[in-house]
């Protein structure tokens, strides 16, 4: 076999393979036995065929068996003969296929993508601020706050207009161009003024109303809007206001704290609760926070450099995955998700993400670090089995089947918060001291 290369743009390459026609015999050979054993003919049994019947009732597909598996059986070794460090599957080019010739060598090509050759570069040059915060007194009190919020009753106040903090029970229906629009009308609608995401202005044109008003409000649907049919468009939305009702908070008694799992009523303990979770929510918004501080910092010690269509496509794919399960969680039509908007507007995203992965294992390769330490493994342990009451029961299940799904993205997390920690010690430039609630916010 032979294997020659020649580059392409950007990071592809076209591989060319010569294979010998004495191996083009040998598969041709292999493709015809496959068939005589295995498919039928009237009057000849089965796997008793005669190799010349065989070839003249099925030549063409004994040849699309032969080409095939020339290809499966050579690729892999022509790639690694190229020297090429290959990203994904190649493209494979068979122009020889169309006049097979079993006395002729077989030549095919092979479009490839490789990785970019990136130098490693000083970490120290970063300068990154290190967020830093804590769960103070402070916090632990305002997410009590917070909990009795979200366990508010409504009271429906007569004779009260809609303000900022209540709710309204609503009828409305929406027109655009005059004709109404499908998911444009509903009844007896909650909409509550802090909580309730709506187009903007539609909110701000109900405050100060009363029940039994009627009136008519007018809007414009955002440019990005997930209905492609409205985007951008302007619309008009008769009201009627049913009713209008305020919060009324809960006591932080006994009964309140024992929903939250703390059976013995005790505020201190159930302080003691909320700040072990804030905490552990905490630890992984930090390092989201600095994570994306120091992605940031390497896109621009790196610079702009060629990157792995294929690379790119696996990104996007998640992206998009990501806000199809979005609109599931919203309640919204899938039928009106459209892929390839959003496809397009996270394009430069996955992009970066690309990017972000390739000067990733630049560094991993620098540190050379295979797996995550024991010690980061451990951690990572605690911080998931941490909202379990029975914490050890659980870290040994995980421990002891090495196999499963939740120890391998256990020692993924560990892997990457080590490292990220190792560059954090370099690049760190001074500490950012944060709240905790502008850092759980972002």
């Amino acid at each position: 076999m032979q294997v020659s290369t020649e580059k392409k743009d950007g990071l592809k390459h076209e591989i060319t393979v010569t294979v010998p026609q004495e191996d083009v015999k040998k598969a041709n050979a292999k493709s015809v036995r496959y068939f005589a054993k295995n498919v039928k003919i009237d009057g000849f049994r089965k796997g008793h065929i005669p190799d010349s019947i065989v070839i003249q009732r099925f030549g063409a597909d004994i040849i699309q068996e032969t080409v095939k598996d020339i290809v499966d059986t050579t690729y892999s070794k022509a790639i690694e003969e190229s020297g090429l460090d290959v990203v994904g599957r190649p493209l494979v080019s068979l122009a020889d296929e169309v006049n097979f010739d079993l006395n002729k060598d077989f030549t095919y090509k092979l479009t490839v993508e490789v990785e970019p050759v990136l130098e490693f570069k000083p970490l120290n040059e970063l300068k990154v601020k290190k967020v830093v915060s804590s769960v103070t007194d402070d916090d632990v009190s305002k997410m009590i706050e917070k909990l009795q919020f979200n366990d508010a009753k409504w009271q429906v106040v007569d004779d009260a207009a809609f303000e900022k903090g209540m709710k309204a029970s609503i009828n409305f229906v929406g027109r655009c161009d005059g004709i109404e629009f499908e998911g444009g009308k509903a009844d007896n609608f909650d909409l509550i003024e802090d909580v309730t995401p709506m187009i903007p202005g539609f909110t701000e044109q109900i405050l100060n109303h009363k029940a039994n008003d009627k009136f008519t409000i007018k809007v414009q649907f955002p440019k990005d809007y997930h209905a492609l049919n409205l985007a951008g468009k302007d619309a008009e939305f008769d009201i009627t206001v049913n009713n209008v009702a305020k919060r009324v908070l809960p006591e932080v008694n006994a009964d309140f704290i024992s929903k939250f799992g703390i059976r013995n009523g005790d505020i201190e303990s159930f302080r003691n609760e909320l700040r072990v979770n804030m905490e552990r929510e905490l630890s992984r918004n930090l390092h989201a926070v600095n994570s994306s501080r120091l992605f940031d910092a390497l896109i621009a010690q790196y610079g702009e450099f060629d990157v792995p269509d294929v690379e790119v496509k696996g990104f996007l794919k998640k992206r998009v995955d990501d806000a199809r399960s979005s609109f599931v969680a919203m309640g919204l039509d899938t039928k009106s998700f459209d892929e390839n908007r959003f496809a397009s507007a996270y394009h430069d995203a996955a992009v970066k993400d690309t990017r972000i992965a390739i000067i990733m294992r630049v560094i991993y390769d620098k540190y050379d670090i295979k797996e995550a330490s024991e010690e980061y493994f451990n951690r990572q342990l605690d911080l998931y089995t941490s909202a379990y009451e029975n914490q050890e029961e659980i870290k040994k299940e995980i421990i002891k089947d090495k196999k499963s799904q939740q120890y391998k993205s256990l020692k993924a997390a560990a892997l990457e918060y080590e490292l990220l920690d190792k560059i954090m010690l370099e690049a760190c430039d001074g500490e950012e001291q944060q709240n905790f609630y502008d850092i759980v916010k972002k």
